[in-house]
């Protein structure tokens, strides 16, 4: 039995039963499209029940139950951000007596859920060298889900330049930042800050930079 999983706009999670990869690596979630393929060796109809557990939960939850069809879709407020497993059971009891009626079912390897976007706090604007031409804006991008994959800064809405965290790589939940800036006017100045983490899901953020004096 295949078991996998899609994101709304039809780009495959890669989540399946009985091995594979984890969902949640690549497009932002918008929705998770959960499909899998059973047969029945009599060509009886089979209806299927599915279960979610979270990580470090004991106990399956029914999703939903006496499906026909195989597929179901999970939507961006059903679950809590997370890792989760899914167990489909199917059964082809609609067409046989109780005492022949027979089941089986799978469980996913492990994939995420993430519908929320990393966190973006600034923690300091330094611009004190000599007419303001030179600034540094520290500041700390977090996500309680997933790891981030990408951060990039943009001053005053010019083009986009990718920001190297203090460790040098952009691969962890939290990450703190000190991005320098050069050659600006006295005049009130704009950060623009946008981070991105592994589920595709994307957090914006900005930075003031207040006016010298003889700016305009």
């Amino acid at each position: 039995m295949l078991f996998r999983s899609q994101n709304a706009g039809g780009q495959q999670r890669g989540v399946r039963i009985a091995g594979g990869q984890a969902a949640g690596q690549g497009a932002q979630q918008r929705g998770v499209d959960i499909s899998w393929l059973a047969n029945d060796p009599d060509q009886d109809e089979l209806t299927y029940n599915l279960y979610f557990r979270g990580e470090a939960e004991r106990e399956w939850k029914l999703l939903e139950g006496d499906m026909k069809q195989n597929y179901f879709q999970l939507g961006p407020n059903s679950l809590p951000d997370g890792t989760y497993r899914l167990r489909v059971v199917a059964s082809d009891a609609a067409a046989n007596p109780r005492a022949v009626a027979r089941s089986d079912q799978r469980i996913s390897e492990p994939f995420l859920v993430d519908f929320t976007a990393p966190q973006i706090e600034v923690l300091g604007v330094d611009r004190t060298a000599a007419g303001g031409a030179r600034a540094t804006v520290r500041w700390r991008a977090t996500d309680a889900a997933s790891f981030l994959t990408k951060a990039e800064t943009a001053l005053n809405a010019d083009d986009v330049v990718p920001a190297s965290p203090a460790d040098g790589i952009v691969d962890s939940r939290e990450e703190t930042f000190a991005t320098e800036l050069d050659n600006l006017s006295p005049a009130e100045q704009l950060l623009t800050i946008r981070v991105t983490d592994y589920a595709g899901n994307a957090g914006t953020g900005k930075a003031v930079l207040p006016p010298v004096a003889g700016g305009q």
